[in-house]
C-alpha cells in the first residue's frame, strides 16, 4: 500500500502518478462545468455569491492545466499546484465569510487530498525528466 502523504515516488508509479494528477485536473474542470450549466438551467442563486463567469475561467484553466500535466510539462505541473491552491484559499474564505462551516470543512479535506494528487503529480513530473535525461 502507498502511503498517500509521502512524496517518494517509485519509478513504476510515475507515469500513473502523473496521469492521475493530470485526469484530476480535468475532472474538476468538467464537475465545474456541470456545476456552471447546472446553475443555469435551474436559474436559482446559490447558498452562496458565485461569480458563475469566474468559475468557467477557472474550469477552463484546470482543463489546460491538467492537459499540461497529462503530457508531462513541468510548467503546467507546477502552476496547477499554485492555482489550486490559491483556488482553495479563495473557496475557504468565500465559505467561512458566508457562515457555511460545514461547507468550510469538507472544502477544507477535499482540498487537503486534491492538493496531495497534485503535488505527487508535479513531483512524478520532474521525477519523469530526471530519468528521461539519464
Amino acid at each position: 500500500m502507498v502511503n498517500f502523504f509521502s512524496l517518494k515516488i517509485k519509478k513504476s508509479k510515475v507515469i500513473p502518478t502523473i496521469n492521475n494528477a493530470g485526469l484530476l485536473s480535468i475532472l474538476l474542470a468538467v464537475y465545474s462545468m456541470l456545476v456552471y450549466f447546472f446553475v443555469l438551467a435551474i436559474g436559482q442563486s446559490m447558498p452562496f455569491e458565485m461569480d458563475l463567469n469566474s468559475m468557467m475561467i477557472s474550469a477552463g484553466l484546470f482543463l489546460i492545466l491538467g492537459l499540461g500535466v497529462y503530457f508531462r510539462n513541468r510548467f503546467f505541473a507546477i502552476v496547477l499546484v499554485i492555482v489550486y491552491i490559491l483556488d482553495r484559499i479563495s473557496s475557504l474564505v468565500l465559505f467561512s465569510l458566508n457562515g457555511n462551516i460545514i461547507s468550510s470543512v469538507i472544502s477544507f479535506f477535499i482540498g487537503i487530498v486534491f492538493t496531495m494528487y497534485f503535488i505527487r503529480g508535479a513531483k512524478a513530473v520532474f521525477v519523469y525528466h530526471k530519468h528521461l535525461k539519464k
